[in-house]
Formats: structure tokens, C-alpha cells, sequence
């Protein structure tokens, strides 16, 4: 997988995979080596470097090294 071109803002963490469950989850593979970066109140998400929108986090829970 080509990783994408980010904002030097902004840190490549992880990957969504697909959407978890009925209440908004979603699951993610991790892709830094400090998956404590994804305890944060805020994570941005896009398809691309230029389209990324800020999103709350409510909670993460860690899984077979996928959030």
C-alpha cells in the first residue's frame, strides 16, 4: 500500500477499514508504531490530504493490533 502525502500538520496513524457495529464504530489498522496517538479527543478523517474533516472520539478499544 502507497502511504498517501500528508500536511506536515497532521501524522499518518492509521487506516479505516470498514465500519463496526451499529452505533458508529468503525475498525482500523494501526499504522505507527505508538497506537496512543489514538487516544485523542479529536481524530481527522479523509480519503485524501486535502479532504479531512475533524471527528470526536468517544472511546477506543484495541483488538488483534487493529483499533
Amino acid at each position: 500500500m502507497k502511504t498517501p502525502e500528508i500536511d506536515q500538520n497532521y501524522m499518518l496513524i492509521g487506516r479505516v477499514l470498514r465500519p463496526h457495529g451499529v452505533r458508529g464504530e468503525i475498525r482500523a489498522e494501526i499504522l505507527t508504531s505508538v497506537p496512543e496517538y489514538f487516544d485523542a479527543e479529536q481524530l481527522y478523517l479523509g480519503r485524501r490530504p486535502t479532504q479531512l474533516k475533524p471527528y470526536e472520539v468517544e472511546d477506543i478499544r484495541f483488538h488483534q493490533e487493529k483499533a
